[in-house]
C-alpha cells in the first residue's frame, strides 16, 4: 500500500507500517522474555531438584552410616559385656581352683610334717625305749620337747626350722643306731663327719627325714635282721645305698604315703630315688642327690 499510494497517502501508511512493526517486534520480544522466563525457572527447578537429590542422598548417607556407627558401637558393647563376664566367671573359677590348689597344698604340706615331725619321731623313741634296756631319760625327753616345740609350730602354721645341730654325722648315726636291737644289726658306712660340712642345712634336713622313713619302714614291715646303710660321696653327688635282708615290700607299700612324700623330697632336691624289691629277699633303694 505504501508503494502503490500517492505519496501524500504513504505517509500514512508508513506510520501506520511503523506502528505495526513495532508492534510485532513488542511482541516478539515479550514472547521471547517469556520463553526465556520459562527456561529459566525450568533450568531452576532442575538445579533445585539435583540439590534436593544430592542432600537427600548425603541425608540417606549420613543416616545408613549413623545406623552402622550404631551397631558397631552396639557390637562392641555387647563383645565387651560378654566377654568381661566370661573373664570374670573364669578368673573367678582360676581363683577358686588356685584357692583350692593352695588350701591341698598346705593340707598336703602339714600332713607331711606331723608325718615327719611327730609320727616317726614318736615311732623313734618307742623303738628306742622298747629296745634299750639302759633308756637315756634326759634324751628322750629333750626330743619329747622338741617335737612337742615343731608339733606346736605346725599347729599355729609357722615353719620348722631345720635342726640347728652342726653335727651331721653324730645325728645321722644315732638316728639309724636306734633302730638297732638284739635281733638287729644296723652298718653304717661313709657316714663321715668332713663330707657332710660342704653340704647345706636344707639337704642335710631332708636327708635326715628319708634315712628316718626308710628305717621307720623297715622296723614296720621288713622283719629285717641285717640292715647296711652306705655313704658314697662324689663330686657334686651323695649316693645313698639302703639294703635289708627282710621280706621285702609289697607293692602298695612302695606306693604309701610315707614312701611317696619320700620320693617327693627327693624330687624336690632335683635328686633320684630307686627301690628293688626282690620279695623274701630284701630291698634295696638307691638315692642319688646333687650336692652343689
Amino acid at each position: 500500500m505504501i508503494q502503490l499510494s500517492p505519496s501524500d497517502s504513504s505517509k500514512y501508511y508508513f506510520k501506520i507500517y511503523n506502528v505495526l512493526n513495532d508492534s510485532i517486534q513488542e511482541a516478539r520480544l515479550v514472547a521471547k522474555n517469556q520463553f526465556t522466563m520459562i527456561r529459566y525457572e525450568v533450568e531452576k527447578n532442575k538445579a533445585d531438584n539435583l540439590s534436593l537429590q544430592k542432600d537427600n542422598a548425603e541425608k540417606e548417607f549420613n543416616i545408613v552410616r549413623q545406623r552402622i556407627w550404631t551397631f558397631c558401637v552396639s557390637l562392641l558393647c555387647v563383645t565387651v559385656i560378654v566377654g568381661g563376664t566370661l573373664w570374670y566367671k573364669r578368673r573367678k573359677e582360676r581363683m577358686q581352683f588356685e584357692a583350692q590348689n593352695r588350701i591341698k597344698a598346705n593340707q598336703l604340706t602339714i600332713s607331711r610334717k606331723i608325718h615327719d615331725v611327730v609320727a616317726n619321731g614318736l615311732y623313734r623313741v618307742m623303738t628306742e625305749i622298747e629296745n634299750r634296756e639302759d633308756i637315756d631319760r634326759e634324751g628322750i625327753l629333750d626330743r619329747l620337747e622338741m617335737m612337742y616345740e615343731k608339733s606346736r609350730d605346725i599347729s599355729y602354721e609357722t615353719g620348722i626350722t631345720p635342726d640347728a645341730e652342726p653335727d651331721c654325722q653324730k645325728q645321722i648315726a644315732e638316728l639309724l643306731k636306734s633302730f638297732v636291737t638284739e635281733n638287729r644289726k644296723v652298718i653304717i658306712a661313709g657316714n663321715n663327719a668332713e663330707q657332710w660340712e660342704g653340704v647345706t642345712a636344707h639337704i642335710k634336713h631332708e636327708v635326715h627325714h628319708v634315712l628316718q622313713e626308710l628305717m621307720v619302714n623297715m622296723r614296720k614291715h621288713s622283719q629285717a635282721t641285717d640292715v647296711v646303710i652306705r655313704f658314697d660321696w662324689s663330686p657334686g653327688l651323695l649316693r645313698i645305698f639302703y639294703s635289708d635282708n627282710g621280706v621285702g615290700m609289697p607293692e602298695s607299700q612302695v606306693k604309701g604315703n610315707g614312701l611317696t612324700s619320700t620320693g617327693n623330697r627327693i624330687s624336690n632336691l632335683d635328686g633320684k630315688i630307686t627301690f628293688v624289691n626282690n620279695a623274701g629277699k630284701g630291698l634295696k633303694v638307691e638315692v642319688s642327690i646333687p650336692i652343689f
